[in-house]
């Protein structure tokens, strides 16, 4: 660098670099400026541009040295000119304390600072208007003023934008997005977040990280939101934005406990906790505090140290609303764990607001039905905690994505613990039963997902298609290792974009949860046995309805029995594949082996000819029909009983069927023929078929029938697709266009397969079909033969048309089979089905 460049240059070089996230360097470039404008004799334009330098430094000073400091430089800005002459320094050094103080945690204050400062200032430049209304928003935020912030925060884009300021456009844009999601409206917040991010404009992200990660914990996405933390954890480091590292370690410690690692969560909260601590950031400092005692109490505490922290908490300095609130609650929290129940009910009573968001609005509900049950209420606390219930459900109808609607379970965790235990506690097998269908795959108490159009997602999912053909064709490992990259963060940008996609408008009422009594009147009616497992304080258990009655069970470790399933998968998977004759014997003998442990293991009522299995995420992906006893029976596996119980339209009769045939599959276009052929007139067969035609019949059947090569996508299940003849149709996609069919065969490889989350709520291309609309579905777990899938679907779709329902069909049509352990592979998923009358359930 020139050792003669203007100071005017130094200045804006030196703003560059601080909106960079490069502080340092922007440090050193104002010390430099003022060194030039320090000399003797200067002007008055010299002076009040060096009180201008004076005042930026301040910026990179706090973000290297801490407040006190960065007030320090302020007021030597303050002091470098006299009356009117220094009217325009003061003014800055005013807006850019009232950032810092704002940033620090008194925000109250900020605001009165800025209060008096109008769009017009004649002291200010049209950047420094922008940065007026960015700080007040900001300040306004933490005051729970979120009309106001996000008023100032559309004043900021307009000025920018009319400034030709795009770094402090991207700052304001990003920071309205993130009071949507203050308010509530994380659709909003994470579309409005991501048009800031597609701006073309060098500015430092690691705040934009860590809004946009904050915003996918509220989601519940917790494993998404970790590696943005991570990054933004890293690019704070990086350029020493020590303020920034302490706001990435407290949104980590919030991760942590979130995932139930308090452990972890205590370490970054007191990491910040001593960083804020230092740098006087004390609005920072109360929430890094109120994070430790929350994974205090997490890890479990003794009543004596769980008083003083809830007198600690409740004397902490905020004047935030929200910080403040939260403060309560943990307090709160803290003295029930104390055994002060006088005390909690005070701390309850004064956290008065509800929280914004819906997690902490679910939080006050669990806090509401522990005081009501430490108080021999449990009237109270059932009532709280199915009004909880039907909320979790409603905030799962927003978004338009099915990976958005059922992660928001996570939240509800400790909802459920407290209502199953409650229920166990009593030992009542009903209460159970009821307790579990409160929270047990809520989105199957809503309606279907709503249909949308959305042209960025069309183009997307083109690109995605075109380039996993090519991948599956290349032979370049090279080629095939920047095409899987390719692929990747095409995967990541319709993720990102589903989530941004919301359904508003609709007055949902969720479905009331299935009561013991119910299911067993229709289960007597229906010939059916049911076996409906739960896993929760680290058991497996489970409820069974026979003619005997309804029982319950205390089966297993839960992590046992999943690593038992990861097993019994892995062996599928094998038995799948053409091994040598020897390996593949060890295979199957694994397999049988596994299977009749798990088998044994269950108790799986023999009282009725058919038998309803509601899993539960330690047992996904089971291979029902292969387990011993039950590959002669018929079996329906359904999310919830409370959606087995729901009442469906009946299909047309005769239905309309329509078979169609996926590419690179020798049977498939005879088996789509004969599939065709077992309904008559009323059925046609599509081959070679595209994923436009699956998507068509999908929409004007009643009954869809594809023989295609299905992938199971074990990193995000809703990539998961079935191989048609223009490439693959990806389980995102059917919740573009809805689906009318009552009753969807997949003929394919591991669509029944599915990644579960807590709630036991299921994603994959099964149950996307279900959450779309279609009622009934039967699908493969494992990789099938092409023939023996020919053979069985054949004689399956001759015994539908016949009468049969899809459960008794696919047990008759496994019987004479030439490949039984394959056909027991299929199962039918959702609801039984007839065409004769409808939905059998």
């Amino acid at each position: 660098m020139a050792a003669d460049t203007p100071a005017a240059d130094l200045i804006a070089q030196a703003r560059a670099a601080n909106s960079m996230g490069r502080p340092a360097t922007a440090e050193q470039l104002l010390r430099r400026a003022i060194r030039v404008l320090s000399r003797p004799g200067a002007t008055l334009e010299e002076r009040q541009l060096r009180g201008a330098a004076v005042v930026a430094l301040s910026s990179p000073v706090f973000e290297r040295h801490g407040l006190g400091p960065a007030l320090e430089v302020l007021g030597e800005a303050d002091a470098l000119l006299d009356g009117p002459e220094g009217e325009g320094v003061r003014t800055l050094s005013a807006v850019q304390r009232a950032g810092f103080l704002a940033r620090g945690g008194e925000w109250r204050v900020a605001v009165e600072l800025l209060a008096t400062i109008g769009r017009h200032n004649p002291w200010l430049t049209r950047r420094q208007l922008v940065s007026v209304h960015l700080n007040r928003a900001t300040a306004r935020q933490y005051l729970g003023d979120h009309r106001a912030s996000i008023a100032d925060l559309r004043t900021a884009i307009e000025l920018a934008v009319a400034a030709d300021c795009p770094d402090l456009e991207f700052k304001a844009r990003h920071n309205l997005g993130y009071s949507h999601f203050l308010t509530g409206d994380v659709p909003t917040a994470l579309r409005t977040m991501a048009e800031a991010d597609r701006m073309a404009v060098d500015v430092a992200r690691a705040t934009a990280k860590r809004d946009y990660a904050r915003v996918l914990l509220e989601s519940g996405l917790a494993d998404e939101a970790a590696p943005l933390l991570h990054e933004a954890l890293t690019i704070a480091s990086e350029h020493r934005l020590r303020h920034e590292v302490g706001e990435v370690l407290v949104d980590t410690a919030r991760l942590e406990l979130l995932r139930g690692r308090p452990d972890r969560a205590r370490e970054a909260a007191s990491r910040a906790a001593r960083l804020f601590r230092r740098r006087r950031a004390d609005g920072w400092w109360v929430q890094s505090e109120i994070l430790r005692a929350e994974a205090a109490l997490a890890r479990g505490t003794t009543p004596a140290a769980a008083r003083r922290l809830a007198q600690r908490l409740e004397g902490l300095p905020t004047e935030s609303r929200s910080v403040r609130l939260d403060a309560l609650l943990v307090a709160t929290e803290a003295s029930l764990v104390g055994g002060d129940l006088d005390r909690a009910r005070e701390l309850f009573a004064r956290a008065r607001r509800a929280p914004a968001a819906p997690s902490g609005r679910l939080r006050q509900d669990w806090l509401a039905a522990r005081l009501a049950l430490a108080a021999g209420d449990r009237a109270s606390a059932r009532r709280r905690l199915r009004r909880a219930a039907d909320r979790l459900a409603a905030q799962q109808d927003r978004p338009a994505s099915l990976d958005a609607r059922t992660a928001f379970a996570l939240h509800a965790q400790r909802l459920v613990g407290l209502d199953v235990g409650m229920a166990l506690e009593a030992g009542s097998p009903q209460q159970v039963l009821a307790a579990t269908e409160r929270w047990r795959a809520a989105t199957s108490r809503l309606p279907s997902l709503v249909p949308h159009a959305d042209s960025e997602l069309e183009d997307l999912f083109t690109r995605l298609r075109d380039l996993r053909t090519q991948l599956l064709t290349s032979a370049d490992d090279a080629r095939t290792d920047e095409l899987a990259t390719r692929v990747a963060d095409l995967e990541r940008a319709i993720r990102h974009r589903e989530w941004e996609l919301a359904d508003l408008g609709r007055d949902v009422r969720p479905r009331r949860p299935a009561l013991a009594a119910e299911v067993a009147a229709h289960a007597a009616a229906t010939d059916t046995d049911v076996l409906s497992l739960l896993a929760t304080d680290d058991r497996l258990r489970a409820v069974t309805i026979d003619a005997h009655g309804t029982r319950l069970h205390d089966l297993a470790d839960a992590a046992e029995v999943a690593e038992h399933t990861r097993l019994l998968l892995a062996d599928l998977a094998m038995a799948g594949r053409r091994l040598p004759g020897g390996l593949d014997a060890v295979v199957r003998r694994s397999l049988r082996r596994r299977t009749a442990e798990l088998g044994a293991l269950l108790p799986v009522p023999r009282t009725r000819s058919r038998l309803l299995v509601v899993g539960t995420r330690v047992l996904r992906s089971v291979p029902w029909r292969l387990l011993p006893g039950l590959d002669d029976r018929p079996v329906v596996v359904t999310p919830s009983l409370t959606a087995w119980l729901a009442e469906a339209p009946r299909p047309a009769v005769p239905p309309a069927v329509v078979a169609l045939a996926g590419p690179d599959l020798d049977r498939a276009g005879a088996e789509a023929a004969a599939v065709a052929g077992s309904w008559g007139d009323g059925a046609r067969a599509v081959a070679p078929a595209s994923g436009a035609d699956l998507v068509d019949a999908l929409v004007d059947a009643d009954v869809v029938h594809a023989a295609a090569h299905g992938h199971h996508h074990e990193q995000n299940a809703l990539f998961s697709s079935l191989a048609m003849h223009d490439g693959p149709l990806f389980a995102y996609e059917l919740q573009r266009r809805g689906v009318r069919a009552s009753h969807v065969v997949l003929s394919a490889c591991d669509t029944g397969r599915a990644m579960m989350r807590p709630g036991d709520e299921s994603v994959g291309l099964t149950s996307s079909l279900l959450a779309c609309g279609a009622r009934s579905v039967v699908a493969a777990v494992a990789p099938v033969a092409d023939d023996a899938a020919a053979e069985l679907m054949t004689a399956y779709h001759r015994h539908l048309a016949g009468g049969a329902s899809s459960a008794d069909a696919l047990s008759r049509a496994t019987a004479a089979s030439a490949h039984p352990e394959q056909a027991r592979l299929f199962c039918t998923y959702g609801s039984d089905w007839a065409a004769t009358t409808g939905q059998v359930r």
